[in-house]
């Protein structure tokens, strides 16, 4: 089966990326860059090509590893090849199906439409649909262009964020309301309101909101923000592996990989406004954000993120261990 919107190159290069990412023998490891999976990426697009039923992909998968690598890759690891590969083939077709709509053409792959900076739209596979991070509602797939075109055409709407403590008992702490009818100047003296925009502006923000949220992890891009900011700062660019989650009490503890096997981990104190999808991991608001990195050589980097007023307060301890 062909996906609909992607050409075969496309198909291609985005099985072979997933194959690197998993490296299941270690091809990437090693540092060969002259094939770095592109041989059996070509063979799976055929494989896919003629299949109707993904539910046995996995073993195509591990016959042509073992054909072309001489390597028996176990059947756990083929099979979490075959969800990302189908998940992945999945959504970009999706998003190019939606980049079709001219009004929709700032959609990117991971299906996260920009349409400006204080309006920033993310659905997952369950429909559930996001608003600057910020749960707004649920969404038939089938319903969803339409949603995402009135977001960006309707000028007729503004959208208030209150604050938790305003809409504690409501699915969503962001409201709808009709521009006429809406009373603007009231809403700001609102201590309760946060942040008014439209389609095309902000409108208000509280003077000490900052809108870049407090954790962003982007799992098939493999990278990490803390408060907008990338926590291995002078470290340079390094891509981190998704390992898990543990949930303590009022603390997630997140744990990474780089490509190199160094370790890394994130602990978020109090954490709120929690999204958690196939692509993305992102939480809206923290106390305090611990972040931990150990090399191969046993030396230690940690960074604490404060949240304090109009600004982040970070700081940073180096050691041996």
């Amino acid at each position: 089966m062909v996906y609909k919107n992607i050409s075969k190159e496309q198909t291609i290069k985005i099985i072979a990326s997933i194959l690197c990412k998993f490296d299941p023998v270690g091809l990437c490891v090693r540092g060969n860059q002259n094939d770095n999976y592109i041989s059996e990426a070509k063979l799976l697009a055929i494989i896919l090509e003629e299949k109707v039923n993904f539910i046995h992909f996995w073993k195509n998968i591990h016959d042509v590893l073992l054909k072309q690598l001489q390597i028996d890759v176990k059947k756990q690891v083929c099979r979490k090849i075959s969800c990302e590969i189908v998940a992945k083939l999945s959504t970009r077709s999706f998003a190019e199906e939606l980049r079709k709509n001219p009004a929709l053409k700032n959609m990117d792959d991971d299906l996260c439409l920009t349409i400006h900076d204080y309006f920033i739209v993310r659905f997952d596979s369950s429909g559930k649909v996001f608003i600057n991070g910020e749960y707004f509602c649920l969404c038939e797939e089938q319903d969803i262009e339409s949603l995402l075109t009135d977001f960006v055409v309707d000028n007729e709407v503004i959208y208030v964020l209150f604050s938790q403590k305003y809409s504690l008992f409501k699915k969503s702490h962001i409201r709808v309301y009709d521009r006429d009818n809406a009373n603007i100047d009231g809403l700001t003296k609102n201590n309760k309101v946060l942040m008014i925009f439209d389609n095309k502006t902000l409108i208000y923000k509280r003077e000490n909101l900052i809108l870049k949220v407090a954790l962003l992890i982007n799992k098939n891009n493999k990278t990490i923000e803390v408060y907008g900011k990338k926590p291995q700062g002078e470290l340079g660019d390094i891509l981190y592996s998704f390992l898990g989650l543990e949930k303590e009490s009022l603390i997630n503890k997140y744990f990474f990989e780089d490509s190199s096997g160094n370790k890394c981990s994130i602990d978020v104190y109090n954490p709120q406004a929690c999204e958690h999808s196939r692509n993305y991991i992102i939480i809206g608001i923290a106390d305090k954000i611990v972040w931990r990195y150990k090399t191969n050589s046993n030396h230690e980097f940690e960074k604490t993120f404060y949240l304090e007023k109009n600004d982040v307060r970070i700081v940073e301890s180096e050691f041996n261990s």
